[in-house]
């Protein structure tokens, strides 16, 4: 299988990563933030995103290749068909106790793994949402009146 990360598995249109952000599936680890969106494609298209919060464009950039890295050596363990956004969880202001590790401290393999890890949440997700009967709330048609059970029971 090839493992270069061709430019069609990358999420560079800005409408195209809004689409995947509207779509609101989204899933946390300890260290990043996955949005995903099914695609018509039979490969996965990758977007990282990165604020200036994170820390320097020297510490942004070498997390956007971590992640690419990353994405690029794991494509046999993701489901496929999925565009994904993948963002780092920064610590919050209102965080007591330990502060968790920044981002340069990161690994590779720690961020591999936690991308596999949701990626594989995410797609399983999914297709507990596709499966027959899965819809827990009886549909609102207009002039659907539900029946009363019978009496007795």
């Amino acid at each position: 299988m090839d493992q270069r990360l061709t430019p069609q598995e990358r999420l560079t249109h800005p409408r195209h990563i809004e689409a995947v952000f509207a779509c609101k599936r989204s899933d946390a680890g300890k260290r990043l933030v996955l949005y995903a969106m099914p695609n018509s494609f039979p490969f996965n298209r990758l977007a990282v995103v990165i604020g200036r919060k994170a820390g320097n464009a020297v510490v942004r950039h070498r997390f956007k290749r971590i992640v690419r890295e990353a994405f690029r050596l794991s494509k046999s363990a993701q489901p496929t068909g999925w565009d994904w956004i993948v963002l780092p969880r920064l610590p919050g202001k209102n965080n007591k106790g330990a502060s968790p590790p920044k981002i340069v401290d990161w690994t590779m393999t720690e961020i591999q793994e936690e991308m596999i890890l949701l990626m594989q949440r995410q797609a399983a997700r999914e297709s507990r949402r596709d499966r027959p009967g899965a819809d827990r709330f009886p549909s609102k048609e207009v002039g659907h009146v539900p029946t009363p059970p019978p009496p007795g029971s």
